[in-house]
């Protein structure tokens, strides 16, 4: 079989999991694999046997992205689109080549988030070609429900694979301690992701002053929007008397970033409140919750978060809380039985999150459907 997976984004690749790994398991499987992206885009994960192809950046991304796809893809036995634009490419090449395509969804956008003209046309595209697509994949069920419900699908076409990694990373590394000089008392607790206003907001670095001394916060990730330099001023009032906020803006490799969030121990699946809809239901798509529990991290969440808290109480790897202020009490239960936590968290993943576990009712459902010559 040979699979063109379409992606256009601009962070490096490394940072997304659901695309490395589609393209390593089909890979493994024997698929010729082809991977479409941007000119500009920083290749920093290895993929064996994955041929890379790269498509010129312009203003109307579809611009740039089509002219490739037509000039490689005649051939191809299906595509996998990532997000908006790259659903649209190949939605379009369909209709020349009948070449079946899956939308594997990164992002919800959803009407509250959407303000332009230019913006609503794309949206109604994307949900004129997502109805043709043979298959959707989203990340788990409450965000299934929501794209069934905003883009009318047959639920029968749609399958869940949380945003996540292969494997779990079971060490405790010194990374952050060495780094940071932490002493081996204290306790790391670890955010990972972006330091942006949608994001979080001043009150998670407030709260931090009231925590125990045992406690030390390691507040790691990119601020696209400048939000870090407000964040600043209040990070270094609290370090005043003693240190207890370490920022970091190193950008890691996969291999770096594994090894820093193996090295925490708690890990912080924080976003503040009145968010999107998209983000609010973010559950299994973050990408910090599936990577501090690879790690074994006990997570605290926010209580207005859809799609974890239900699983905390039944499963119990970590707790939810309803502000940031609380966080300090959910730090001194985990701690007080830290190993309980620990083990749920692996045990959890192992189960629940990983992602060639859940991808394989995927594959398999794709064999099926191209084995019938789905569209020829």
């Amino acid at each position: 079989m040979k699979v063109a997976l379409i992606l256009n984004e601009n962070r490096p690749l490394s940072t997304y999991p659901s695309v490395f790994n589609t393209a390593h398991i089909l890979s493994k499987k024997g698929w010729k694999v082809s991977l479409f992206v941007p000119e500009n885009m920083i290749v920093d994960y290895e993929l064996k046997n994955v041929k890379i192809i790269k498509f010129a950046i312009t203003k109307q991304a579809i611009i740039g992205l089509l002219p490739t796809l037509f000039k490689y893809t005649r051939g191809y036995n299906l595509l996998i689109s990532f997000h908006q634009y790259a659903l649209i490419g190949a939605g379009l090449i369909n209709l020349f080549y009948r070449i079946p395509f899956v939308y594997f969804c990164l992002e919800i956008l959803a009407f509250d988030q959407i303000m332009s003209f230019k913006s609503k046309i794309r949206k109604r595209l994307e949900i004129f070609f997502n109805k043709r697509a043979v298959l959707t994949i989203v990340q788990d069920v409450v965000r299934k429900n929501m794209i069934f419900n905003l883009h009318k699908l047959n639920n029968e076409t749609i399958f869940c694979v949380p945003n996540s990694y292969m494997g779990i990373v079971n060490q405790n590394g010194d990374y952050l301690r060495k780094k940071w000089g932490i002493p081996e008392d204290r306790i790391i607790v670890l955010y990972a992701g972006g330091i942006e206003q949608w994001a979080i907001d001043e009150k998670i670095i407030a709260a931090v002053k009231d925590w125990d001394d045992k406690f030390v916060f390691v507040l790691h990730g990119w601020s696209r929007d400048g939000y870090i330099e407000k964040l600043r001023p209040i990070i270094n009032e609290i370090n005043m008397e003693k240190t207890k906020i370490y920022l970091s803006e190193d950008t890691l490799s996969i291999h770096e970033y594994e090894q820093m969030v193996s090295s925490a121990d708690i890990g912080l699946c924080w976003y503040r409140k009145n968010l999107p809809e998209n983000v609010k239901k973010i559950g299994f798509s973050s990408g910090k919750f599936s990577s501090f529990l690879r790690s074994g991290l006990p997570v605290i969440v926010p209580t207005y978060l859809e799609g974890i808290s239900n699983f905390i109480e039944k499963y119990q790897f970590g707790i939810e809380v309803p502000d940031e202020f609380e966080i300090k009490k959910a730090l001194t239960t985990i701690s007080s039985d830290y190993q309980k936590f620990r083990n749920n968290a692996f045990q959890f993943y192992k189960e629940r999150i990983d992602f060639e576990i859940n991808f394989e009712k995927v594959f398999n459902k794709l064999n099926d459907i191209l084995r019938l010559d789905y569209f020829r």
